[in-house]
């Protein structure tokens, strides 16, 4: 309870330390679960067809559980990667540091503030998605904004890995100048 607390800390260290250590303890069993659920559920879901609607569900929990993990290992590391680089551009301001530098390091800041804003989505999401796909809806507006949620919430899975590796990237650039 004292590391899920330390993960919302305002200390950006005590943050950190929290989320390394839930991830480093929770990753084997939530991993393993993942894998298990994952694996029979959907081979036995397969073989059910639409019988098989509740290993459907064991599936999405399995994934839910993956990316639960996730959050620890980097959705608050990039929300105190997003702390740290306010500070230092605080802290060039008052030494009226006016290299280029500072100027494309206040973009990539921006940059990672909209990616912070749709890794909170993502999380989410992908946490909520099993419990969506409990819902039997009768209505057929709430059955196309479930597909739509469901639909979505893929997407941001993808979105999320794919403008975290450009950002990763991004970062480098900013960080060794040299280079480029």
């Amino acid at each position: 309870i004292k590391l899920f607390k330390g993960s919302f800390s305002r200390n950006v260290e005590i943050q950190s330390d929290s989320a390394k250590k839930l991830n480093i303890f929770l990753a084997p069993a939530f991993g393993l679960f993942s894998f298990l659920t994952m694996s029979f559920g959907t081979v036995i879901k397969s073989c059910l067809g639409e019988e098989g609607k509740a290993f459907e569900i064991l599936s999405e929990f399995g994934k839910a559980a993956q990316h639960f993990i996730y959050f620890f290992r980097m959705v608050i590391p990039e929300f105190n990667q997003v702390k740290r680089i306010a500070e230092n551009i605080k802290n060039e301001e008052k030494r009226n540091d006016t290299s280029n530098n500072l100027e494309e390091i206040k973009e990539f800041y921006k940059e990672k503030q909209n990616f912070l804003f749709v890794s909170g989505v993502y999380a989410a999401t992908s946490l909520l998605l099993p419990f969506v796909k409990l819902l039997n809806l009768e209505n057929e507006t709430l059955k196309k904004l479930k597909g739509l949620f469901e639909e979505i919430s893929g997407d941001l899975v993808s979105k999320f890995f794919s403008h975290r590796r450009y950002l990763l990237g991004k970062q480098f650039e900013v960080e060794n100048p040299e280079f480029y």
